[in-house]
């Protein structure tokens, strides 16, 4: 977000491991050109998180949360190195009911096969610990398909549903905790606040 310092408003609501990164969205009527400006992630590694972070701090956070989002593993070069250390030095021991992991990947059409499917069994471990959320449109899942060896899945959701299945890695998950599997495609007044954040304030909507 911002580094060394955040804005004062910020001051109390985050922590920051660095300086933003930007895209640039030039549409078109037959598509769009992201342009990405990404060199402040390029420092991003496990020990810079915990020069701004320290570990002590950085369990405190983990321990007090019911919500772990990761995401733009693509253009975060060592995030596979931050997931694993998290989850092995900071997420050790926690206590309670098992708490939310979100992921968010990115298009990872521009990381390699291999890096790919390091980062799914990565997340399969995660089910140890975490209720895992794989977040991916169509694209997406048919990259991460390519990736484990299935067919690429179609617009249908059985298909989807396939794919998210075999990405939730079922040789980390026990019989008796079998994957939950959904499939919804969004409109503006279908958007609700998950039944977690049920007892926060009401989620806001914009659409532009």
């Amino acid at each position: 977000m911002s580094w060394p310092a955040l804005p004062p408003a910020q001051k109390s609501l985050a922590r920051s491991i660095g300086e933003p990164a930007f895209t640039d969205a030039v549409e078109f009527e037959d598509g769009k050109l992201m342009l990405g400006k990404h060199e402040s992630l390029r420092g991003i590694s496990w020990n810079s998180v915990l020069e701004r972070v320290p570990l002590p701090e950085l369990k405190g956070l983990a321990s007090n949360a019911r919500l772990i989002a990761w995401v733009n593993w693509t253009c975060i070069d060592r995030m596979s190195e931050i997931l694993e250390r998290f989850l092995t030095l900071a997420a050790a021991g926690l206590t309670g009911p098992k708490r939310v992991a979100f992921f968010d990947l990115a298009d990872p059409a521009k990381r390699s096969q291999a890096a790919l499917q390091g980062v799914l069994e990565l997340i399969g471990a995660y089910h140890s610990q975490f209720e895992v959320v794989l977040g991916m449109n169509l694209a997406e899942a048919r990259k991460i398909a390519q990736a484990l060896g299935l067919p690429a899945p179609s617009e249908e959701a059985p298909s989807a549903l396939e794919c998210a299945a075999a990405a939730r890695l079922p040789r980390h998950r026990s019989r008796d905790d079998p994957p939950k599997l959904h499939s919804h495609r969004f409109e503006p007044d279908s958007v609700r606040a998950p039944a977690f954040l049920a007892d926060t304030a009401p989620a806001r909507r914009s659409y532009g």
